[in-house]
């Protein structure tokens, strides 16, 4: 299949997992600054800001944490 010029077909996947091990690993993982996450069994994000763990980062559309 031809792209138009300029053009690349690029694939790529974000950080997932389920909110258990989410919530396991988010005590000490940093993602990086713009760097989202989603909870698979939930359906919803968080975005790193580089230096708030995990479990301390706000889900996308709330205005407070878990």
């Amino acid at each position: 299949m031809a792209t138009p010029c300029g053009t690349t077909p690029i694939k790529f996947q974000l950080r997932r997992d389920t909110s258990s091990r989410w919530t396991t690993l988010g005590g000490s993982l940093i993602l990086a600054n713009g760097e989202p996450s989603v909870v698979t069994d939930t359906g919803q994000m968080k975005i790193g800001d580089g230096v708030t763990v995990w479990n301390n980062l706000p889900y996308v559309g709330s205005a407070t944490g878990p």
